[in-house]
């Protein structure tokens, strides 16, 4: 069966809805993950990575009622809403002319991985620091994870933020350190992780074609606790 590729066409993904308004309240454990707010992360996920769509969409931000499973946020939540949180981890850091990258987890298989190359839209060296690379991880197990990301960068290039969220939290932002050009972080059991790898000195362009920072591998080690 062709698909949309074969006709050098895009996909978007639109009209998502029908999740709850709550991290993980469900009504039984046959709507659970599907019909909880942190399902979105997994469908989102697939979409990127499987369906290569390159837009996805909600049925509706917002309408003059409270938040339902057909919106994101309501007039009085705004962006304390749940979803809006859930779908910051990718909106807002996922920018126009990225390019998705592969990702390799090893020792994780209820992490869901994808990562996104390139600068806001517009950006070159001389504009100063820019996104260079955003990673999401979806951690669809009940347990913390512990993830390792072992990346052959130099810490005076690149500036690490991390963003998590979890039905106890939502958005926790820190400042990351790499030691010996490796990070190890904590992810929340059913929680969604961003990280940011932003530059901070400006360098020249590459010459060619390339990456701006050297090739990373994610996901070396995994331990689990």
């Amino acid at each position: 069966l062709r698909g949309y590729q074969d006709f050098g066409k895009k996909a978007w993904m639109t009209e998502t809805s029908g999740e709850a308004t709550s991290w993980l309240a469900y009504r039984s454990w046959s709507s659970f993950p599907s019909e909880v707010a942190f399902s979105i992360a997994i469908k989102l996920h697939q979409a990127l990575t499987a369906g290569e769509v390159t837009a996805w969409m909600y049925w509706q931000m917002a309408d003059n009622d409270p938040v339902t499973t057909s919106t994101v946020t309501d007039g009085t939540l705004l962006n304390q809403s749940t979803k809006y949180g859930l779908l910051k981890h990718f909106y807002k850091f996922i920018c126009p002319g990225m390019k998705r990258v592969d990702v390799a987890v090893s020792g994780g298989p209820d992490l869901e991985t994808s990562a996104y190359y390139g600068g806001f839209a517009g950006w070159t060296a001389a504009d100063g620091p820019g996104a260079l690379m955003t990673i999401v991880m979806v951690n669809v197990a009940a347990t913390a994870t512990t993830f390792t990301l072992a990346a052959g960068i130099t810490a005076s290039l690149l500036q690490i933020d991390s963003y998590a969220s979890s039905a106890t939290a939502m958005w926790q932002a820190q400042r990351l350190t790499a030691v010996r050009n490796t990070l190890t972080l904590t992810l929340p059991g059913y929680g969604v992780t961003t990280l940011v790898l932003t530059r901070v000195n400006v360098i020249p362009e590459p010459a060619g074609p390339g990456l701006l920072v050297p090739a990373m591998r994610l996901g070396s080690r995994v331990r689990w606790r």
